[in-house]
């Protein structure tokens, strides 16, 4: 472990920039970026690196650590971390950056004082998926304060597996980072274009298809579901595409009073979760 005093200039510290700003740098590198000292911390903690290790051939870990070279105590903490358990942190970084390089680097309004680059799962294949459990599809969710919450629900709620499809975000992306809580670092996820394949290719291998719909649908208690079930969530403008509905074994509606039209996504989508995590104990 090495303590580095970095100027604004430094070519590291372009590089970082580059990684927080550019998707296709995060995407090739397969690098993306963690802020706030709570999160880097947990990424740390050896129970988190070993879920990470048995849902994934490649284990995500953290290759260096950026601190508010003007926060002692914070950079002391890090130190003492890192130096001491060398298992986990063994070939890390520290490096010192004066705050207003810290801000103008960072994805957020005020930086919290702390960055990390870390390595993100491999991009995998629907058929690398466990095809006995359950798993959450996505369709064009292009809001990454929705993704992080709903992949991190689904991980509360027992799922692991997360498929993307059509133009939704980056799932590695330092905001849905942020918002899921190091949550989609813990995920098994793939990007598939196409929703009418990969609804094609889960019903081939059993799965009960279970859309969702605001208008029209039935309650969860109505539907006779079976394991394995691979829910399906649409955008939050448009929903999912009427044209799937007749792919879906069933639809489900949440119930609400009718003085609210809809709710939020990510709200709805961790009141589904949560009752499909209970109906099936």
């Amino acid at each position: 472990m090495n303590l580095i005093s970095l100027s604004g200039t430094n070519s590291k510290v372009k590089r970082l920039r580059r990684f927080v700003s550019e998707k296709s740098v995060r995407v090739a590198s397969g690098i993306s970026v963690v802020e706030g000292e709570k999160l880097i911390l947990e990424l740390l903690e050896p129970r988190n690196l070993s879920v990470i290790k048995d849902i994934d051939t490649r284990e995500v870990s953290l290759i260096e650590i950026y601190l508010d070279s003007t926060q002692p105590r914070l950079i002391e903490r890090f130190e003492n971390l890192v130096s001491t358990d060398k298992n986990v942190c063994q070939n890390i970084n520290i490096f010192k950056i004066s705050p207003k390089v810290l801000n103008n680097i960072s994805a957020l309004k005020n930086s919290p004082g702390s960055l990390a680059l870390v390595k993100t799962p491999s991009p995998i294949d629907l058929d690398q998926l466990n095809f006995n459990q359950d798993i959450v599809i996505l369709a064009d969710i292009n809001d990454p304060n929705n993704l992080g919450p709903i992949v991190r629900s689904s991980l509360a709620f027992g799922i692991s597996q997360i498929v993307l499809t059509g133009n939704s975000c980056e799932m590695y992306s330092p905001k849905v980072i942020r918002s899921s809580v190091g949550a989609v670092l813990r995920c098994k996820n793939v990007h598939h274009e196409s929703l009418t394949s990969a609804l094609s290719i889960f019903k081939k291998n059993g799965y009960y298809l279970l859309g969702t719909s605001v208008k029209n649908g039935e309650e969860l208690k109505n539907l006779k579901y079976t394991s394995p079930t691979a829910i399906v969530l649409g955008s939050e403008s448009r929903g999912i595409d009427s044209k799937f509905m007749t792919l879906f074994d069933g639809v489900l509606k949440i119930r609400t009073e009718p003085t609210v039209e809809s709710l939020n996504l990510s709200v709805a989508a961790g009141i589904i979760l949560r009752d499909i995590y209970a109906a099936k104990r």
